[in-house]
């Protein structure tokens, strides 16, 4: 049975080594969809930015300030993902913040002002990783992300991965989970702030 087993195995891989082989990817490029679930990684921002935002915050809970009056350019790297939470209202029900060791501890702020400036009912949960730069702890946890959203009854297609924020290994990382069937990720430009959507596919001959 094992001798059989063996076979079996040693089949089935050179058949996924043939098939690769034979496998060309092409990248759809679009604006997407509004989708139902955006998941987004979170960079750390520094203490003058971090004193402006928490400014605008204390001015938004007095009614002292409009969002439309911001200038949003002070956000810095919160811009981005300010941008994709805009770019998918008013269907966009659950927003995934993606935490590292150090942007974690900015992440109830980063809350509060997704909250405040929408003004919208938008679940905002948080999944804390150890390391930006463990190219296997952000498949884990993508991975993770995705089975617990099927497991709410949320199609693959109403979800779409931000690969704006962070660093590049958590973007590149991300981005190649994205290779499953419906699976999409999207990134901000930072020149004009327009969302991108791609979705790699493998074509064959």
């Amino acid at each position: 049975m094992l001798a059989i087993s063996f076979l079996i195995l040693l089949g089935l891989y050179f058949f996924a080594v043939r098939y690769a082989s034979e496998v060309e990817f092409d990248v759809f490029e679009a604006s997407p969809d509004r989708k139902r679930v955006l998941i987004v990684f979170l960079s750390k921002l520094n203490e003058n930015v971090l004193s402006n935002i928490e400014k605008i915050i204390k001015d938004l809970r007095n009614g002292r300030e409009l969002p439309e009056n911001f200038d949003f350019n002070t956000f810095k790297s919160w811009r981005m993902p300010y941008e994709a939470v805009k770019y998918h209202l008013p269907k966009l029900k659950k927003l995934i913040v993606v935490t590292s060791k150090d942007s974690s501890e900015q992440f109830p702020l980063f809350r509060e002002l997704i909250n405040l400036i929408f003004e919208a009912k938008i679940e905002v949960e948080e999944r804390k990783l150890e390391n930006f730069e463990s190219v296997k702890e952000i498949f884990k946890e993508i991975n993770s992300i995705y089975g617990g959203l099927q497991k709410q009854g949320i199609k693959e297609k109403d979800i779409i991965i931000d690969v704006t924020g962070g660093q590049k290994t958590n973007s590149i990382a991300a981005a190649f989970m994205t290779l499953y069937y419906d699976r999409e990720f999207q990134y901000v430009s930072t020149q004009n702030y327009e969302v991108k959507s791609y979705d790699v596919r493998p074509v064959r001959d």
